[in-house]
């Protein structure tokens, strides 16, 4: 039977080993592909994994130039994570 799907198993690693345990211990984390689907009415679909090639092959056939632009996101949101998730994500937020 399925679990759940776990999209950060390093902050549940972390909290397994603060109680002095080991995640792989009680749980098989397995990968997940695709990521998720996505459906439009006409019957297209694209499944959005970490095969690069292939996410960019899927892209292609809706529009060649999308590729481009996609990578460009790609390379934005690796900016913001590692600012707002690595750097700021266990810095305490002060409340007036």
């Amino acid at each position: 039977m399925p679990g759940p799907v776990i999209t950060d198993p390093t902050a549940i690693e972390e909290l397994f080993t603060l109680a002095g345990k080991s995640l792989s211990d009680y749980v098989e984390l397995m990968p997940v592909t695709p990521f998720y689907r996505l459906c439009w009415e006409d019957g297209k679909q694209l499944d959005y994994d970490n095969n690069q090639p292939l996410l960019e092959q899927q892209i292609a056939r809706f529009n060649p130039a999308d590729v481009a632009g996609y990578r460009q996101f790609l390379a934005y949101s690796r900016e913001v994570f590692k600012e707002g998730y690595l750097k700021l994500g266990t810095v305490p937020f002060a409340f007036p």
